[in-house]
């Protein structure tokens, strides 16, 4: 009975997902009561419908954040249709190169020429906004603003500052606001002319810092370059270090060149040692250092001597192997087999599909981050801020292993209930 009440509910899921993948191919209709249809178009005068909100105040873009030539902006450049997979390279309407073979894979491709207009093209898209007591921040493609809005009905715009660079999403800690800025033409000085070289100490790329103690009259206090700029960003504070603000940066854009900024690479780790591979690398002279009973605990070079980076975390694997060597890999490696396959053996007699799925689920967690760090610190898998369970340091990482284990113990313990 209750393998056919499986086989029934499997039998409905799959029948809502093809009906539902069936009702999503057919194109869709446009529909009478949808208040956006048949609306009028335009530029300030554009119809309008809401559900659930209502529009209170409207500000027209600042002087200095919008073309005069095109103000509302110009229009978004048509799609380049895809390569069909297999195709030879110019199967979606560019030419194939000479001698090209038919089905094979098309060449990677290779960032364009330094195309000056390009690269200073002008864009005043808003972004972001940010909130402190009663006034807004409006990120910016060309800047920030600030509106205060303690009367929402009538907003009043503080203060604008144009500092070209993109993106211009926007955070505010205290006095400080921090503003992403991603694309080539952003300048140190805030300069709108942009920069004309592929590679200049004017550019900037990176975070920007403003004193906001003035909200009137922001003022540029530091500026942050890294290698890929900055699409957004994430500020994190530590209640036990009440001096320092930590900036996460994510970068999405291409990578800078090494002339331009000391440390940048878009090499591969394998042939960049002292760049982007000096993590990798520094890792496999710990490991292959350690030998078959390694150096003795405190004694590894690679660590002791600080070449090994984030050894306490990301790569304490290494610190194992250098001190301990193969003996002391294979024993913490037998160590990590065994409770994995005892989370197992708990999976197989949970009572119930729920008890069964949740160990299933936390299990395969563990050995994946497990997998993946030893495969990290011997050079087989890319570097990535994993750590390994129950040796790197780190509370959040702790706390949740500790969590996974005792829900996994929760199960066990409940395996008789009724």
């Amino acid at each position: 009975m209750r393998s056919a009440t499986t086989c029934l509910c499997l039998t409905a899921v799959l029948l809502a997902a093809i009906i539902q993948g069936r009702a999503q191919e057919r194109p869709a209709t446009a529909s009478t009561t949808d208040p956006r249809v048949g609306l009028k178009a335009g530029f300030k005068d554009a119809g309008e419908a809401s559900k659930n909100m209502e529009r209170i105040a409207n500000l027209p873009k600042p002087e200095g954040f919008f073309d005069p030539k095109a103000p509302s902006g110009n229009p978004a450049p048509p799609e380049r249709p895809e390569t069909p997979e297999g195709a030879p390279a110019g199967a979606a309407g560019e030419p194939a190169a000479a001698g090209a073979t038919p089905g094979a894979p098309a060449a990677p491709r290779t960032p364009p020429p330094f195309d000056p207009v390009v690269a200073n093209r002008p864009g005043f898209t808003n972004s972001d906004l940010a909130f402190r007591d009663h006034h807004v921040f409006v990120g910016n493609y060309h800047g920030f603003n600030t509106y205060d809005i303690e009367r929402p009905s009538k907003p009043k715009l503080s203060a604008s500052v144009v500092c070209p660079g993109g993106q211009g999403d926007v955070s505010v800690h205290g006095n400080l606001l921090f503003m992403s800025v991603e694309q080539t033409r952003g300048r140190l000085d805030c300069g709108t002319q942009g920069v004309q070289t592929a590679v200049s100490a004017e550019r900037f790329r990176g975070v920007r810092i403003f004193d906001i103690s003035d909200m009137s009259k922001p003022k540029q206090v530091a500026a942050i370059q890294t290698c890929r700029g900055s699409h957004t960003h994430t500020l994190v504070t530590d209640p036990g270090d009440k001096a320092n603000l930590y900036v996460y940066g994510s970068g999405t854009s291409g990578v800078r060149s090494g002339e331009e900024l000391t440390g940048c690479s878009n090499l591969d780790p394998d042939k960049d040692p002292r760049g982007s591979g000096y993590q990798k690398k520094q890792s496999q002279i710990a490991v292959g250092s350690g030998g078959l009973t390694g150096k003795g605990y405190g004694q590894g070079t690679q660590t002791q001597l600080g070449y090994l980076p984030a050894r306490q975390t990301d790569f304490i694997f290494s610190v194992l192997a250098e001190e301990f060597g193969f003996m002391g890999v294979v024993g913490t490696l037998g160590l990590y087999l065994a409770l994995l396959w005892r989370c197992l053996d708990i999976a197989r007699l949970a009572r119930d599909r729920l008890g069964l799925i949740l160990v299933a689920c936390l299990t395969a967690t563990l050995t994946f981050q497990v997998v993946y760090n030893v495969g990290m610190v011997a050079g087989l898998l890319p570097v990535k801020g994993l750590p390994l369970p129950l040796m790197s340091a780190g509370r959040s990482s702790v706390l949740a292993t500790f969590i996974s284990i005792g829900l996994i113990l929760s199960v066990r313990m409940r395996r008789f209930a009724n």
